[in-house]
Formats: C-alpha cells, structure tokens, sequence
C-alpha cells in the first residue's frame, strides 16, 4: 500500500481504475471516490503531480515519497516508494537517488509568483501561495492568501491556479498519458486514459501547450527581472545625482556662511 494514500482520496478514481493506475488503495479510501475528477482535486490545483517511471502511477510529490535519478537529466527519472526497492535490477546500479522531503514540494508549488498580479488588500505585487479573485469586481479584484477571508468578504472569491504551477500539472499528466497509451492502448488511437479522459493526441497537444505557457512564463519573469534591475540602476544614479546636489548644497551654505561671518568680522575689528 502507498505511504500517505488517503491523501489520495479526493481523486474519484472507480474501483476497478485502482490496479490500472497504480495505486494500492484500502477499501475506505476507494469509498469515498464518487464525485470528484483529478482536475478538481486539491493535488492538482495546489500541488505538484508526477508519476512514477516504472510504474506510472499517480505521484503527489507532498503528500508520499519519492525519488529522483541524480544521472538521469534533468533528474526527470523519478520513482514512487513502492517501485524503489526494484530499482537496484531495473535501473543502471551506477546511478543514484536521491529523497527530497515532502515540505520541499510544497514549498516549491506555493513559491511560484503571480507575476503582474497585484494583491488588493496589501498591495504587494507578485505575490506567491494561493491566488484569490472577485467574481463579481470589474477590473479584476485580486487577494493573497494572507488578505483572502480577512477582506472583500462581501462578495464571492475563486481560486486562481498559478500558471506555472498549471502547466508543470499539465505536462506531468500528459506525459504519464503518452506512456500508458503506449502500454495499454496499443495502435488504438481512440484509447482514452481513465484518469484523464485524454487519448494520446490529447496528451501531446496539452503537452505542447504547457512548455509553450511554461516559456511564456519565464519569458515574462525575465523580462521582469530586466526591468526591475534598470529601474533599481535608474534609482541609484537618481541617489547618487540626489546625493551629490545636496552635498553641493551642503557646500555652498558653509561657504556662504564663512563669508558672512567673515565679513562680521571684518565689520567688527574695523570699530
């Protein structure tokens, strides 16, 4: 059985999907499947999804562990606990793994910015963790989760999943869809994955479609970037020409004020 598989239990995985997928769930946890699709489940919308490279299952990186190849590029050979003890046959002996900590994870899924978003309860712009907007406002009303509950609370809010985090959910399943198409659907190009409902023409065009959001992303990020070291550039010769004026100011007075006291005393000793 998965370590931590009733964190699993918001996915509405039928009973008889459980081998197909996987994941080893006790009769409880597959009770309470019924109503909700892996796109409205909290792994999805908040945390990051992988899969495992022997097994293909279904891997909720902060909720059970998992290990990822350190020779394998990109460490993008990653394996469930379950499948880990085969590895020392399945997998080339001279490679390693290594166990991230599940808070690694979450850290990683709630760091990722909102970028050109701005909160309107505190103002702070491109803020990271959950992302709330007003259903109602006109422009866009947008909260961090620290001003969400606290302000606004006259009118309904939704959950605005990051872009990033979005498209890295998005590629991971398509990716694990394209491997089960090939292990289960064969040369039947109108097999559907269960989990997603995606065939394997779906797979590749969401794929496609994540690293181009994925780009778009880093593309803005760095531009971002850009900008803000001109401006803290602009701002520092703006200090420095600040700096220097009042510096020339600073000058002049006590030149001026040696010359009236100067001529003060001129002015006395000729009495």
């Amino acid at each position: 059985m998965h370590s931590n598989c009733s964190a699993l239990g918001i996915y509405s995985y039928p009973s008889n999907l459980v081998s197909y997928l996987g994941i080893h769930l006790d009769t409880q946890v597959v009770d309470i499947m019924t109503s909700l699709s892996i796109f409205n489940s909290g792994a999805y919308l908040y945390g990051l999804l992988s899969y495992c490279s022997h097994c293909n299952c279904l891997v909720v990186m902060d909720k059970e562990p998992s290990f990822q190849c350190q020779q394998c590029p990109n460490s993008s050979f990653g394996i469930c606990v379950r499948c880990m003890p085969l590895m020392t046959t399945k997998h080339p002996s001279v490679h390693a793994f290594s166990k991230q900590p599940l808070s690694y994870w979450a850290k990683m899924a709630h760091d990722m910015y909102h970028l050109d978003i701005t909160c309107d309860g505190c103002s702070k712009q491109a803020f990271n963790g959950k992302r709330y907007q007003c259903e109602e406002c006109s422009p866009s009303y947008d909260l961090c989760e620290n001003c969400f509950g606290k302000k606004h609370t006259e009118h309904k809010l939704k959950y605005i999943k990051n872009p990033l985090l979005h498209s890295a959910n998005q590629e991971n399943l398509g990716k694990r869809v394209l491997i089960s198409a090939d292990r289960n659907g064969g040369n039947n190009t109108n097999w559907r994955d269960p989990l997603t409902g995606w065939t394997k023409s779906d797979a590749e065009e969401v794929i496609k479609q994540a690293i181009k959001e994925k780009e778009n992303y880093n593309n803005r990020l760095q531009q971002i970037l850009k900008n803000s070291e001109k401006r803290s550039k602009e701002l520092l010769q703006h200090s420095q020409l600040m700096l220097y004026e009042s510096y020339r100011r600073l000058q002049d007075t006590m030149a001026d004020s040696s010359r009236r006291m100067l001529w003060s005393f001129q002015r006395f000793f000729r009495r």
